[in-house]
């Protein structure tokens, strides 16, 4: 078995690319609403009924729920994390 990627591989994994970048760019352009909800201390069932009742609906149109909710602020914490983990990357290749 060869280790080389197909074509129908490559593009499960471009159209998995893409799905990714649009849930992060979605979770982005809520981030604000969220570290606001956040600061507040609500819970995730909070929250959720606070973005539906400002009019706010997920990617699909759809109310949110906690889970939901849950998921963005995970993807959210992902990307502060990746963004930090690449700022100390860099710092260290540019230090002596």
């Amino acid at each position: 078995m060869t280790k080389e990627i197909t074509p129908k591989l490559a593009h499960f994994a471009a159209m998995n690319a893409i799905k990714i970048a649009r849930a992060d760019k979605f979770a982005l352009s809520l981030q604000a609403q969220i570290e606001e909800l956040k600061a507040s201390e609500l819970t995730p069932h909070q929250m959720a009924h606070e973005l539906n009742e400002r009019g706010y609906r997920t990617p699909r149109r759809h109310y949110w729920t906690y889970k939901s909710v849950q998921d963005v602020c995970a993807r959210l914490d992902a990307i502060t994390k990746t963004a930090v983990d690449t700022a100390n990357a860099a710092d260290a290749t540019t230090s002596f």
